[in-house]
């Protein structure tokens, strides 16, 4: 991965209960710094969900410690 201002951790898990179910924690210091992120993969043509087996589920989290 380059090195992106204001992104702080990219995780990657595999279900224990179904190999085919991943999830990718990603954290950024604000929208901003993930926008720009995204940003970058639309310049690349990178498209994750063409390597999905159904939609996605996205879902953000407010940081409590």
């Amino acid at each position: 991965m380059r090195e992106e201002p204001g992104h702080q951790a990219y995780i990657f898990y595999r279900s224990t209960q179904d190999p085919r179910v991943f999830m990718r924690y990603e954290e950024y210091d604000d929208q901003e710094a993930l926008e720009a992120h995204c940003a970058h993969l639309r310049e690349m043509g990178i498209d994750l969900r063409v390597l999905l087996d159904g939609p996605p589920i996205v879902e953000f989290y407010e940081k409590l410690a």
